[in-house]
């Protein structure tokens, strides 16, 4: 039997509903108290939590007859496809699913409507910033709002949302018009105890112009991660080690558990 291309709300996927909505109505807020319901969204790397959304209370918070666009390899059940499915109505909503990355979608169909806002749920930037670059670069450069939510992790081991603030106003900057402009360190519309969608932040392209290359960005990157004394930094590694030897300090928790989140993550990627 195929798998269904949307999957029944779970409590994570009405956090993540929520999420949107709360964070549109700060969009709106810091416009003025603007009317801003997109009517073209991009959800990207999606997995089961996206695909189990409360469409009915994603609505709310969008223009009638909106399209949403669901974008992740593991969007079809892990089985990544160059393929367009739907879309299909949910609660006056259009649905479509690509269940591959951002960056093939963009070379596919690069005719296709520009989204109005981007969504990223926990992309684990501090873990795939290489990865994700590329996609950031082109909102920022395309000036579509982008909502990214946070993990929380238990006694503050991993990713944080102070973390998250920390990078991204190292790469876009905040104030003046750009970058970085609604940053909330506790989501009232958390799951998993808490954990999952623990803050949420939204840019609008950047304070200065993004280069090319993320290497160019990196080394701004690996400062503020170490500024912080996060145990990790994209591509470089694990940051605190024994001097002697260069093995894993097995004493320090926080790498532990840096280490075992980093694995887990990257296996998902």
């Amino acid at each position: 039997m195929s798998r269904p291309l949307l999957l029944d709300i779970t409590p994570r996927g009405a956090s993540c509903a929520r999420t949107i909505c709360t964070g549109l109505e700060d969009i709106r807020d810091a416009m003025g108290g603007s009317d801003f319901k997109p009517e073209v969204l991009h959800i990207v790397g999606v997995g089961d939590a996206e695909l189990s959304l409360d469409f009915a209370a994603l609505a709310a918070g969008l223009a009638s007859g909106a399209r949403v666009l669901l974008v992740g390899p593991h969007a079809a059940g892990g089985k990544a496809k160059e393929e367009l499915l739907g879309p299909v109505e949910h609660s006056g909503l259009q649905i479509s699913v690509f269940p591959h990355t951002y960056q093939r979608y963009m070379t596919l169909h690069h005719n296709a409507e520009a989204p109005q806002l981007v969504v990223l749920f926990h992309p684990g930037l501090d873990i795939h910033y290489f990865t994700w670059y590329p996609c950031l670069k082109y909102w920022v450069d395309s000036r579509v709002p982008v909502l990214l939510t946070a993990y929380k992790r238990p006694a503050g081991l991993g990713e944080t949302p102070a973390l998250v603030k920390t990078l991204l106003e190292t790469l876009v900057g905040s104030g003046g018009g750009a970058g970085l402009f609604v940053m909330e360190e506790e989501n009232p519309h958390t799951a998993d105890d808490g954990s999952f969608n623990a803050g949420y932040f939204v840019f609008l392209s950047s304070q200065g112009a993004l280069p090319i290359l993320p290497e160019e960005m990196y080394f701004s990157i690996y400062q503020a991660l170490s500024k912080v004394s996060y145990p990790f930094a994209p591509r470089v590694g694990y940051l605190d080690v024994s001097d002697e030897d260069g093995r894993v300090d097995v004493e320090n928790p926080r790498l532990l558990a840096s280490i075992a989140e980093g694995a887990l993550r990257a296996a998902l990627s």
